[in-house]
């Protein structure tokens, strides 16, 4: 109450004296219905993903890829030591990257399960909350260039995505990659709009450890950062040159110390013999290159009897793999390109997973309640429709950016440089 008026008046006149409520707050009270379906939304996709994991049934989940970073998490609870060895004592190695097998080390700590294979309900738990999160961080970035009700859209395509929720349900990178993908974006874009060296450390930090979930991404960072310097370039004044340049290193700093430090843990741990990231590289590459290769490899397992020979198999090292390419382009030239350019882009965006069981299971189903009849069935049948309609979609919008890349908004040109840069480096060395 103001001190010259007596408190009667407060009393007669409530809105004297009374206190304005935060500005953050008064949005909150206008757009609730907004943040209603946002929750919706959220919870929806929560629930969608726990149902998936309650009522699915898989055989053997833990096999393959799966099993060795369960090996991988099991070394490092156990020996403090990075490899895939069975065995005691294991034999380090770097054939896969410590990120993801570091994460499931620390949900099986958490858990308090000794055996790592009674600790899967936490994994799946942990992994259901790395969807909430992608999930989040999608409707973030959506909000930062689409209008209030139209970024729950991208949210709500995440949330009942058939392919993210299957895919959460085993012990495989791509969902905490998903995750720290997107995170690296939206603080890039946040940092875009930020003159504070903090947020940008930040976006290079989570640059730095999704590389270390998957080393495919050493080049994004810096690519990002290139992008948003060039696109500042117009209108960036002189006094501004010295703060952008110093904000682009701070971006990169991080994954290069991060990239660096695995190098040298590699160079001193790893035995001449051991296994390395490089082998991983060369067997991706020689799969690559053959049309055929993941049909003939399934073949070769499924009907031994034929002694099927598997096209790459022979290929021990990157000269080999270059004189191979060389034959293969010198022989069928136009075929050679085409796999490359048009046929290994369109098996990358299709529908179906090639690499693994196929539709959008990695390893084969006996059941999941997208097979079955009822609002999982409807959800699977709905996005499998929209897919080739999204994929449009993406291409436009790809096209107006290109049109309008030094106006474009920093969230649109980051997010299309991550997804052309996946898609280049999918194509060119992998089966997908």
């Amino acid at each position: 109450v103001h001190p010259c008026l007596p408190r009667h008046c407060a009393r007669n006149h409530p809105t004297w004296g009374a206190r304005t409520p935060p500005e953050y707050l008064m949005k909150v009270q206008a757009n609730w219905p907004h943040w209603v379906l946002l929750a919706v939304i959220i919870v929806g996709g929560a629930h969608l993903r726990h149902t998936y994991n309650q009522s699915s049934v898989i055989p053997e989940p833990i096999r393959a890829d799966a099993a060795y970073y369960l090996i991988y998490a099991h070394n490092l609870i156990y020996y403090q030591t990075f490899s895939r060895d069975n065995y005691p004592p294991p034999e380090p190695d770097a054939y896969w990257a410590p990120g993801y097998p570091a994460f499931l080390a620390a949900v099986i700590l958490a858990s308090g399960e000794e055996d790592v294979t009674r600790a899967y309900e936490a994994i799946l738990i942990a992994q259901l909350a790395l969807g909430v999160g992608t999930m989040l961080l999608c409707y973030l970035i959506a909000a930062t260039f689409l209008p209030a009700y139209w970024s729950l859209l991208p949210t709500a395509l995440t949330a009942l995505s058939p392919h993210l929720v299957a895919t959460a349900y085993f012990a495989l990178t791509e969902t905490l990659l998903c995750f720290t993908l997107l995170l690296s974006i939206y603080l890039s874009v946040k940092a875009s709009a930020s003159r504070r060296t903090s947020i940008w450390a930040l976006a290079g930090l989570a640059f730095a450890v999704t590389y270390l979930v998957n080393p495919v991404t050493l080049f994004l960072a810096p690519l990002v950062g290139l992008a948003l310097w060039l696109q500042q370039a117009n209108g960036r004044s002189k006094g501004r040159e010295h703060g952008n340049s110093l904000n682009l290193v701070i971006l990169i700093a991080p994954l290069v110390i991060a990239a660096l430090a695995w190098s040298v843990r590699s160079h001193n741990c790893v035995a001449d013999t051991g296994e390395t990231s490089g082998d991983r590289l060369l067997t991706n590459l020689s799969s690559g290159l053959y049309a055929d290769y993941h049909a003939k490899w399934k073949a070769s397992l499924l009907e031994p009897e034929r002694e099927i020979v598997v096209p790459g198999d022979d290929i021990n090292s990157f000269s080999e793999f270059i004189r191979a390419f060389g034959t293969s382009l010198a022989n069928a030239p136009g075929d050679t390109v085409a796999w490359y350019a048009i046929r290994k882009p369109a098996l990358l965006w299709d529908w179906d997973i090639v690499v693994g069981f196929g539709d959008i299971y990695i390893y084969g189903p006996a059941a999941t309640p997208f097979q079955t009849p009822g609002y999982g069935l409807a959800i699977y049948s709905v996005m499998k429709s929209l897919h080739p309609w999204l994929l449009l979609a993406a291409l436009f919008g790809l096209a107006v950016i290109i049109a309008s890349a030094s106006s474009a908004r920093p969230a649109l040109v980051i997010t299309y440089i991550t997804v052309a840069y996946v898609s280049l480096v999918s194509v060119s060395y992998t089966h997908l």
